[in-house]
């Protein structure tokens, strides 16, 4: 997952921490809002032509109960494996953050992979094409 994915910022998580919506599902809590809605937005630096209206930014979170630290770093690696899948179906103009526990370690990555492919449909994320193949698929 490439750099202006990332969410970054102290301002920024608390307000999606407190003004977001989370859905959660075994081992994993996704909280998101709408960038719209944010008072702490920052003006675009790098200069590709799309604001911030036009992007989704990512976090990854783990609590140091969920680990050693190559433990965390390999949760995180899978976490960025799995969201770089499907960013392109991910609608535009939301942060994201997907907070990870240590019930979600010893599953498998195609169950992983399903969950939070599963959450990101129910959060309404997912553009009405992958809400659709998702919804044939099950």
């Amino acid at each position: 997952m490439k750099r202006i994915y990332s969410l970054k910022g102290r301002n920024l998580f608390r307000e999606v921490y407190l003004k977001g919506r989370k859905l959660q599902d075994t081992g994993i809590r996704i909280f998101f809002l709408n960038i719209n809605k944010s008072k702490y937005v920052k003006p675009v630096t790098i200069n590709d032509g799309l604001n911030d209206s036009k992007r989704v930014k990512i976090a990854i979170a783990l609590a140091k109960s969920y680990g050693a630290a190559h433990v965390r770093n390999k949760g995180k690696r899978r976490m960025r494996a799995i969201c770089s899948g499907f960013l392109n179906e991910v609608n535009k103009g939301f942060y994201i953050i997907i907070r990870i526990d240590s019930d979600f370690r010893d599953l498998a990555f195609e169950e992983e992979k399903r969950i939070v492919r599963s959450l990101f449909a129910k959060a309404g994320l997912l553009n009405g094409d992958a809400c659709n193949q998702l919804r044939q698929n099950n």
